[in-house]
C-alpha cells in the first residue's frame, strides 16, 4: 500500500531537497570535478529531522539533476551517472533513509544523533568512493591506486563531514527540543 505523505511532510521534504541542493553551490573545488561542499550536512539534518522521509528528498534530488536541472556541484543531466562522484549522490539517498531510521525517535539522545549521522557519513563514503573507483578504472580506464583513494578521497574531505555532523547533531537535538515544547 503507498504511503501518503501530509502537506507538511511534502512542504519539509521539499525544503530538505531544495537544502541538499543549495549545499552544492557551498563548494571548495578538489579537481576532478570533485568539490567539498556542505550537501552531506544538509543530507544528514534532513535525515535527523525529516526522518526515513528524507531518503525521498534525496531521491528526489538526484531525480531533478539527473533530469537536467544544474543542481548537482558539477551541473546536471543524465549524463552525470557517468562522472566518477555520482556514487556520492547515491549514497545521500542511503545515508538519509538510515539516519533516518536510527533517529526516528523524537528524544534521541545527542550520541545517538552523532553515531547515526557518522554511520552516513560512512555509507555515503562507501557507496561514494567505490562507484568512483568504478567508472574510473572500467569507464575512463585509468588506473588509481589505493593511495590516491585514501588521501584524495578520504583525508582531504572526512575532517569536513565528521565536523558538520556534529554539528547536525547539535542543531537537530536543540530544533527537536523547541518543537517539543
Amino acid at each position: 500500500m503507498a504511503k501518503r505523505f501530509s502537506g507538511k511532510q511534502i512542504a519539509t521534504m521539499s525544503l530538505s531537497t531544495a537544502l541538499i541542493a543549495a549545499g552544492a553551490f557551498i563548494r571548495i573545488p578538489l579537481g576532478m570535478d570533485m568539490y567539498i561542499t556542505m550537501q552531506v550536512f544538509f543530507v544528514v539534518l534532513s535525515g535527523y529531522l525529516v526522518g526515513r522521509a528524507s531518503a525521498a528528498s534525496a531521491f528526489v534530488y538526484m531525480v531533478l539533476g539527473l533530469v537536467g536541472i544544474p543542481i548537482f556541484a558539477a551541473g546536471g543531466g543524465f549524463y552525470y551517472i557517468f562522472k566518477s562522484t555520482f556514487g556520492y549522490i547515491i549514497g545521500f539517498v542511503a545515508a538519509a533513509y538510515i539516519i533516518g531510521t536510527l533517529t526516528k525517535k523524537q528524544d534521541c539522545s545527542y550520541i545517538r544523533y552523532l553515531l547515526s549521522g557518522l554511520l552516513g557519513v560512512a555509507v555515503i563514503y562507501i557507496i561514494g568512493i567505490t562507484y568512483l573507483y568504478f567508472i574510473v578504472t572500467l569507464y575512463l580506464g585509468k588506473s588509481v591506486t589505493a593511495e590516491y583513494i585514501f588521501i584524495t578521497l578520504f583525508l582531504t574531505t572526512i575532517w569536513k563531514d565528521i565536523l558538520v555532523t556534529v554539528l547536525a547533531a547539535a542543531i537537530a537535538k536543540k530544533i527537536r527540543r523547541l518543537v517539543r515544547q
